[in-house]
């Protein structure tokens, strides 16, 4: 998110679904498994966080601080998931740094970002990729969020231009366990999904993928 104090004026839907402003440190981004990036251009407009932090989990130099702040768990270098349309500067150099094999670019029709949120809630909670005892204990009306926002990844394909299997290996990385182990990923959306048409049930979307 954008180094701001608070950003609720903009949009309101992630401090409604429970989720404070500026919710992550940069480190985040050095011990993730995956990285989701969303309406921004990292790159660009971020490029210390993107150089310093982003780079060496994509890199896998930042493995040997996984392994001392995560230990029991496997321990990888990062895959990265860019949601933008345009192919940008930021999909170029993670390609670079990561290897093609795990940058997953989802060239989305503009717009369409609701869709594709709710086919990978749907698809994540089908898998039952899932944290039981987190949803218990901190959340309420999941099930209820689930019937309202249900979405097929063939439905989400046709509205978002993207294949099924774009959609289902987008799911995978962001959600399968590794070896039993929930997997550890950072969501990362700026202006591109704040300042966009229907930004309020986008922003709420992603905030249901996340938890």
């Amino acid at each position: 998110i954008h180094n701001r104090p608070a950003y609720n004026y903009e949009v309101h839907a992630t401090r409604d679904m429970g989720v404070g402003e500026v919710n992550n440190c940069y480190e985040d981004a050095e011990l993730a498994d995956t990285i989701v990036a969303v309406g921004t251009n990292a790159l660009e407009t971020q490029t210390n966080y993107f150089l310093t932090h982003w780079v060496p989990n994509l890199r896998g130099t930042s493995v040997d601080k996984k392994k001392q702040q995560l230990a029991g768990e496997p321990n990888s270098a990062a895959k990265v998931i860019i949601i933008d349309p345009r192919r940008t500067v930021t999909v170029n150099a993670c390609e670079v740094e990561a290897g093609k094999d795990n940058v997953l670019h989802l060239a989305l029709n503009s717009g369409t970002d609701l869709a594709l949120f709710n086919a990978l809630m749907t698809e994540i909670a089908a898998k039952g990729w899932v944290d039981k005892d987190f949803i218990q204990q901190h959340t309420t009306g999941f099930d209820e969020m689930i019937a309202a926002n249900k979405s097929s990844i063939d439905e989400a394909a046709q509205i978002t231009g993207l294949s099924p299997d774009q959609i289902r290996k987008a799911a995978a990385w962001i959600a399968e366990p590794k070896q039993g182990k929930r997997r550890r990923t950072m969501f990362c959306y700026e202006k591109g999904l704040i300042w966009g048409n229907d930004n309020y049930r986008t922003n709420g979307a992603i905030v249901n993928v996340a938890l």
